[in-house]
């Protein structure tokens, strides 16, 4: 999974409630203002997050104390973090800034953007992307030119990217979903189904993809080709229907709203509020055992997945139809990533790393498994950076997927 969003201003007065949801959630930070992107850095209690006027903060003790990051940054409306390779790259009001110390100090990198308004950045491990109010650039050479690749893009507000096996998505603030096959060279419109083309957030999960709309949420099982809506009871704000984050964790699906964070564990069938009833949430990240989000004016909160798992009602233990390996998570990712995989009846199960020269790097498992639904964790803290594929085999089954490490 890859955060690739960015949100609508909000100008409504915020409303916290005192629900019982709202109070089983541990306040991480309350002096923020809005936050829009959560960063985890490498080791899972380093975090970066960027505000709305504030800049950049950072905790090295899993939130529990934070200070700016701000050296070098001239502008503090930093609405997303991506890294591509050793850099991170944030986006600002006015341009990108890129980092090589994970965010200690920042120096200007904005050569060839035409338009400095950044909504979103993404990489694919060799080249960075960002959505601007003026379309898609590319960088291959770290942030230092920017080119922009706009063709066949009928709307220049991208406010959400994705790269996923190859293919490259951008979501725009009233064209719907493009995607492109040729690392942006062109794009085409894939909006079969939509009913809302305000696009805030995209997200690859199980072989599927799911967009976060001004209008509810969505979900492709083809690769984007046709969408539909699964937002029956997602909110509980009918007069803001909107979606604007999405996380993960094996099979199941978190989405913050203008209403909450929403649950759903049979990828949108149905939700059930797991927080926040009322409070606009910017965005979601998935750490360890963990959900984070970030609210509009009121901080930086976290609450354990099993919690609201077991209260919803966790899949995980039911019989898969089919075999299936899905896309690590979060990918790219810096050491520790998760792979899930589906098995519909007891098989062997031989789960391996390998490099671009198909040479095997790591073995993850060779064991027996019962029929089920598994999430494995992955550390790769003693492989260099750059492309991998990990192939599962089960029974007849084989199937290899591409991942990114970067360190």
């Amino acid at each position: 999974m890859k955060w690739n969003l960015r949100f609508p201003y909000c100008l409504a007065f915020l409303v916290l409630c005192s629900s019982s949801s709202y109070s089983q959630w541990i306040g991480v930070h309350s002096g923020f203002t809005s936050i829009y992107p959560i960063f985890p850095l490498a080791g899972g209690t380093d975090f970066l997050l960027g505000t709305t006027d504030k800049g950049i903060y950072r905790s090295s003790d899993s939130g529990s104390t934070w200070s700016q990051s701000n050296s070098g940054l001239t502008n503090l409306f930093v609405g997303s973090l991506a890294y591509d390779g050793p850099s991170l790259f944030a986006g600002t009001h006015k341009g990108i800034f890129v980092s090589t110390n994970d965010g200690t100090s920042w120096t200007a990198a904005s050569s060839g953007l035409t338009n400095q308004t950044i909504n979103c950045l993404t990489s694919d491990g060799t080249n960075i992307f960002a959505g601007t109010q003026g379309g898609v650039f590319v960088s291959s050479n770290n942030g230092m030119n920017w080119n922009q690749i706009n063709s066949g893009l009928t709307n220049g507000v991208v406010n959400a990217l994705l790269v996923n096996d190859g293919d490259i998505f951008a979501g725009t603030g009233g064209g719907g979903v493009f995607v492109s096959t040729d690392q942006g060279t062109s794009w085409s419109p894939i909006d079969s189904g939509l009913t809302n083309f305000s696009v805030n957030a995209l997200l690859a999960t199980g072989g599927n993809l799911f967009a976060g709309t001004n209008g509810g949420a969505f979900l492709s099982t083809n690769n984007g080709m046709i969408w539909a809506p699964i937002d029956s009871n997602l909110t509980n704000n009918i007069l803001f229907p909107f979606v604007l984050a999405f996380a993960a964790s094996g099979t199941n699906l978190f989405v913050g709203t203008y209403g909450g964070v929403f649950l759903s564990t049979n990828n949108g069938t149905s939700w059930a509020e797991v927080g926040f009833n009322g409070v606009y949430i910017y965005c979601l990240v998935v750490v360890d055992s963990d959900l984070f989000a970030g609210t509009n004016g009121s901080g930086l909160w976290k609450r354990p997945l099993s919690e609201m798992i077991t209260l919803v009602g966790d899949p995980i233990n039911s019989r898969p139809s089919q075999f299936e390996l899905g896309q690590n998570y979060p990918n790219p990712f810096n050491p520790k990533t998760t792979i899930h995989f589906e098995l519909p009846k007891e098989s062997h199960v031989h789960l391996e790393l390998f490099n671009v020269l198909a040479q095997s790097v790591l073995e993850i498992l060779d064991e027996k498994r019962p029929a089920g639904a598994y999430d494995v964790k992955v550390n790769a803290g003693s492989l260099s950076s750059g492309i991998y594929f990990y192939r599962l085999t089960a029974g007849n089954f084989v199937q290899t997927k591409k991942m990114v490490l970067m360190k």
